[in-house]
């Protein structure tokens, strides 16, 4: 008996776990992170920001520089993992992850909210090469 309960409790907490990864939020991400993957910083952010407040080419045009910086430092982009999503209220998410590049990683974050549509955009988005300037160290070291 205990055993089919302790197998009960795994089952439902890794269920749980998976609901929380696949979060209308980390969609957004990952949805941009794989355009960047597939077609470049350019798309890749404007998968990204698509019908939030970081849209447009201002902004485009300062990631993208800041981008270009990256991979001529560190290589072409591999893909990202995330280090931590955090409901900060059910409307807002703060999502801390590394962009990894092929000599090594960038460190991210991106604030997202969900509109009153249920749709999630990217409200905030920063990224630096030093985790301290991106990370919490109470996220970094959280076991």
């Amino acid at each position: 008996m205990r055993i089919v309960l302790l197998c009960f409790v795994l089952l439902f907490g890794l269920a749980s776990t998976a609901d929380a990864a696949d979060s209308g939020a980390r969609v957004l991400l990952d949805r941009g992170m794989a355009v960047y993957k597939s077609s470049g910083a350019s798309a890749g952010f404007n998968a990204l920001t698509k019908n939030g407040p970081l849209a447009g080419e201002r902004t485009l045009s300062a990631v993208l520089n800041n981008l270009r910086t990256v991979e001529e430092a560190l290589g072409p982009f591999e893909g990202h993992e995330v280090i931590r999503e955090h409901e900060v209220t059910p409307r807002v998410r703060f999502i801390f992850f590394t962009m990894n590049y092929g000599r090594g990683p960038v460190y991210a974050r991106i604030t997202a909210y969900r509109l009153a549509s249920g749709e999630w955009i990217a409200y905030y988005f920063n990224f630096n090469t030093d985790p301290n300037e991106i990370v919490p160290a109470q996220v970094m070291f959280k076991e």
